[in-house]
């Protein structure tokens, strides 16, 4: 781990060459295969745990420079227009408008691959403001702290978001333009979540971690990877008193509400908790006794991809996001090696016996369940195959793979209507030993916890001087004139 952690989820629109037009109604091949379609949110169903699988993308970013120009116009526009826009809280000096809230629900939608929806808004648009309230305090750190951001650095991750998402600059910006995002707001916001990073890297030119702080870490990290161990991602919701309870309760089952309609759950997360302070939480394995005893009966039979129901708690409600788990002196599942036969069935079909060919290969293979069986059924179908070991899979091999576990047979995934299907067999997999991280990755780690324990202290701080008002009436205003 080099980074602290300061993410936006963005699911990957992937797409695929197209192959030959069909001349048949592709969109009946396979019919018979559950979840043909390619959803990847949808992960291991069951009683206990609901799926989500997300690409992560790291540090947060901003603006185009293609749309630069023409979006400062159109923000000056927006701003003198009173109609539109008008103030629902002020954070010192700093205002936060209607344009404001709506421009960050919209990009939570974009993130998590949504169209913007009135009543999705409806259910965030609190927890929005309290987040950029929270963005506006960060500004203000930044500007304590003489921090100055270069725009280079947000034009790379700008190019760092497009090709995540296999897209160029442009196609991106005209993504966000279609999501009614405006740039600049965006950069704002965008801006006071580096802030975080840029504060870890001014203190690593002044600190390093001592022989004694590696030390002891390595002690502990060793005691550790002889337990079962978990990665978690959480969100949080305090209850304050007793009068807010059920409030806080259907908070909560807005939020399960979300994430089975698709949203990211670390983007809800990022936005919605009410921790109050940042953490690498993530990135570090816990140990059992590290949970309280409901939260720890809920992960055990967490199938990693998923995430719970509603926990309550003493305090409040929890759910929680399994990322990984690691038996004892044994890597993540997120480390497991994966030897597997793949291949592809293109789909370029001139005739009704070539249809129905191509739909007994799909239902023979998505029967098999051994690798000779696999094997014999390519063979016959003239189906070319090739082996591979697969670590750390990308977004298409990661559903390949979660479909023939599911099942325990092929993992068959078909994009588009157009593009050729791809099948996937387990042939075995098998979790590398735990080992100890290198020296420069535990001083890393250490700087980063350091950096963050003193960023929240002087959050605090902060947050304790500045003078906060929201005007709930124009807060109740915000969604009146959208559609």
């Amino acid at each position: 781990m080099k980074h602290i952690k300061l993410l936006v989820t963005f699911y990957c629109i992937t797409n695929v060459l197209y192959s030959s037009p069909v001349t048949l109604d592709a969109s009946k091949l396979g019919s018979t295969i559950p979840e043909q379609a390619f959803r990847s949110k949808t992960a291991g169903k069951d009683n206990s745990s609901k799926g989500l699988s997300a690409l992560y993308i790291k540090a947060l970013n901003n603006t185009l420079k293609q749309v630069k120009q023409k979006d400062k116009r159109k923000q000056k526009s927006n701003r003198n227009n009173t109609q539109d826009g008008f103030v629902v809280a002020t954070v010192g000096d700093d205002v936060i408008t209607n344009i404001d809230i709506l421009n960050a629900i919209k990009f939570l939608c974009f993130a998590s691959n949504q169209h913007y929806d009135k009543n999705c808004a409806k259910l965030i648009l609190n927890a929005v403001l309290d987040s950029l309230i929270d963005d506006s305090i960060r500004q203000q750190f930044a500007k304590l702290q003489k921090m100055q951001m270069n725009n280079t650095v947000i034009d790379e991750k700008i190019e760092e978001i497009a090709k995540n998402n296999q897209k160029t600059v442009e196609e991106l910006g005209t993504a966000f333009e279609e999501a009614g995002i405006d740039m600049i707001i965006f950069r704002k916001n965008l801006y006071s979540k580096l802030v975080l990073t840029m504060f870890y890297q001014m203190m690593g030119q002044k600190r390093q971690a001592t022989d004694d702080a590696i030390k002891r870490y390595k002690d502990k990290y060793t005691k550790n990877m002889q337990k079962k161990r978990y990665k978690v991602c959480e969100i949080f919701l305090k209850v304050d008193n007793i009068q807010n309870k059920q409030k806080i309760e259907q908070q909560a089952k807005s939020i399960i509400e979300l994430l089975n309609k698709g949203f990211s759950f670390q983007m809800l997360a990022e936005n919605l908790s009410t921790s109050g302070s940042m953490s690498l939480s993530e990135f570090e394995w816990q140990t059992e006794e590290s949970f309280q005893k409901p939260v720890l009966s809920v992960i055990r039979e967490m199938k990693v991809g998923t995430y719970s129901d509603i926990i309550e708690l003493k305090n409040g409600y929890k759910i929680v996001y399994l990322l990984d788990k690691a038996e004892l002196n044994k890597s993540g599942q997120s480390e497991t090696i994966y030897n597997v036969i793949t291949g592809e069935i293109p789909i370029n079909i001139s005739s009704e016996e070539e249809f129905n060919r191509i739909q007994t290969t799909l239902q023979l293979l998505s029967e098999a369940k051994s690798i000779n069986e696999f094997n014999r059924i390519c063979e016959i179908y003239k189906i070319k195959t090739d082996k591979q070991s697969i670590q750390n899979p990308d977004l298409l091999q990661t559903e390949l793979i979660k479909r023939s576990k599911e099942h325990n047979t092929t993992g068959i995934l078909r994009i588009d209507e157009t593009s050729p299907i791809k099948i996937l067999f387990i042939e075995s997999e098998s979790v590398p030993k735990a080992e100890l991280p290198s020296d420069e990755t535990i001083k890393s780690i250490i700087l980063q916890k350091e950096a963050i324990k003193e960023f929240n202290k002087n959050m605090k701080k902060i947050k304790a001087q500045v003078h906060i008002t929201i005007n709930k009436n124009n807060l109740q205003k915000v969604l009146n004139n959208e559609t």
